[in-house]
C-alpha cells in the first residue's frame, strides 16, 4: 500500500485556483503514482486577502465549471496522508501554519529546481548568446523581460512593451516565445527598425532561453513576469525585485504575494485577465515607471532590493543540509519508504 500524497506549486493561491492533474514518479523503487495538483479554499492570514477580481466565482465561467470537480477533491484531499508543496516555508510562513490546521502532513521541499544542479552546467547552455552578452553588462542593470510557454499577448501590447523597454534606456533581455512572435509582430520590428534601435543595450531572443542561468547572472537587476510559480520562484531564487504582468487565474494570487505581502515586487497595473487588447494594453509609459522603481526606486526600492536579496539567500538555506525543504523532504522519503515496507 502506498500512501496518498497531494503535489501542489505554493500556499498563498490555495484560496482558490484551477484544478489539474499531474503524474510524478515517487521517489522509491520507481513506483508511478498520480499526485494531485489541487487547490482548495483556506483560511486567510491577517490583512493580506487574495482575492482579485479576476478570480471571482460568479463572474469566471471556467471557475464556476471547476465546482463540482472541487468538491471531489476537497473530499479526496480529507483521506490524504499528506500535502507536497514546491515552495519554502521561510517565503510564506503564514500560510503554512494556517494550512497545518487541516492536514496531518504539510511539507513545502521547495524550491524544487535547485535540487537539478546538473543540468545547470551543460556546455550548451553556457554558451548561449545572452550569458556572454551579460557578462559584459553592469552589475544590477539589465531587465529581464518573459512570460513563460503558455500564455498569449496581444501584439499590439508586445509593441507598447518593446517601446517601454526602450525609453527606459536600461540594458534589457527580452525572450519572445515562437508562438507570440506573429507576422504583424515581425512586420512591426522591421519598420520600426527597432532591433538596430537597441542594438548593443537590448538583446531579442525568440524562442527558448536558458532562464535559470540568465537570472543567476549579477548583471540583472530586475524581471518582468508574468507570475507563473515556476517563473516568480526563480527570481525569487535570483534575489530579484519582480515587475508582476499576471495573464489569468492564480497568477494574480502570485503577484498579491509578491507585491503585498512579502514586498518585493512592483506591479505592472493588470487587474484582469488579458481578453481584450482594447481594453487591457498597457501603455509605454505604465512599463517604463515600473521598470524606473525597481531599477532606481530611491530609498523604497533599495529596501525592496534588500528583502529581495534575502528571501533569495532563504530560498537557497531551505533545500542545504539542515535547511527546511530538506528536512520536509528527508521525512517525506521516510513516510514513502515505511509505506513501502509495512503497506
Amino acid at each position: 500500500m502506498f500512501p496518498e500524497l497531494y503535489f501542489t506549486q505554493f500556499l498563498a493561491s490555495l484560496s482558490f485556483a484551477l484544478i489539474t492533474l499531474i503524474t510524478t514518479r515517487c521517489l522509491m523503487r520507481g513506483t508511478n503514482r498520480i499526485l494531485s495538483l489541487f487547490w482548495c479554499l483556506i483560511c486567510l492570514i491577517g490583512s493580506k486577502l487574495l482575492r482579485p477580481n479576476c478570480l471571482s466565482l460568479e463572474k469566471n465561467k471556467a471557475l464556476d465549471d471547476s465546482k463540482k470537480v472541487l468538491k471531489q477533491f476537497k473530499e479526496a484531499e480529507a483521506s490524504a496522508m499528506a500535502v507536497v508543496v514546491n515552495s519554502f516555508q521561510e517565503l510564506e510562513p503564514g500560510y503554512v501554519k494556517a494550512y497545518q490546521k487541516f492536514v496531518n502532513n504539510l511539507w513545502c521541499i521547495g524550491p524544487l529546481c535547485l535540487y537539478n544542479k546538473t543540468t545547470r552546467s551543460e556546455a550548451s547552455i553556457d554558451d548561449h548568446e545572452s550569458l556572454n552578452w551579460l557578462d559584459s553588462q553592469k552589475p544590477n542593470s539589465v531587465i529581464y523581460v518573459c512570460f513563460g510557454s503558455l500564455c498569449h499577448i496581444f501584439d499590439q501590447q508586445l509593441m507598447e512593451l518593446g517601446l517601454g523597454l526602450e525609453t527606459s534606456n536600461c540594458p534589457f533581455i527580452w525572450v519572445i516565445k515562437e508562438g507570440s512572435y506573429t507576422a504583424e509582430l515581425d512586420k512591426w520590428f522591421k519598420e520600426q527598425n527597432f532591433e538596430e534601435r537597441v542594438k548593443g543595450r537590448g538583446l531579442i531572443i525568440r524562442g527558448w532561453a536558458p532562464q535559470f542561468q540568465i537570472l543567476s547572472k549579477p548583471a540583472i537587476g530586475g524581471l518582468i513576469t508574468h507570475c507563473g510559480w515556476s517563473s516568480t520562484l526563480e527570481g525569487i531564487i535570483a534575489g530579484l525585485p519582480l515587475i508582476t504582468w499576471p495573464m489569468s487565474n492564480e497568477q494574480f494570487y502570485n503577484e498579491k504575494l509578491i507585491v503585498q505581502v512579502v514586498k518585493i515586487g512592483v506591479k505592472i497595473g493588470v487587474e484582469k485577465p488579458m481578453k481584450a487588447p482594447e481594453v487591457l494594453v498597457k501603455k509605454e509609459e505604465e512599463v517604463l515607471k515600473a521598470i524606473k522603481q525597481v531599477i532606481d526606486g530611491g530609498k523604497e526600492g533599495e529596501e525592496r532590493k534588500k528583502r529581495a536579496k534575502k528571501l533569495g539567500e532563504m530560498a537557497k538555506m531551505a533545500v542545504e543540509n539542515g535547511g527546511s525543504s530538506c528536512s520536509n523532504l528527508t521525512s517525506l522519503i521516510h513516510l514513502v519508504s515505511y509505506f513501502n515496507k509495512h503497506g
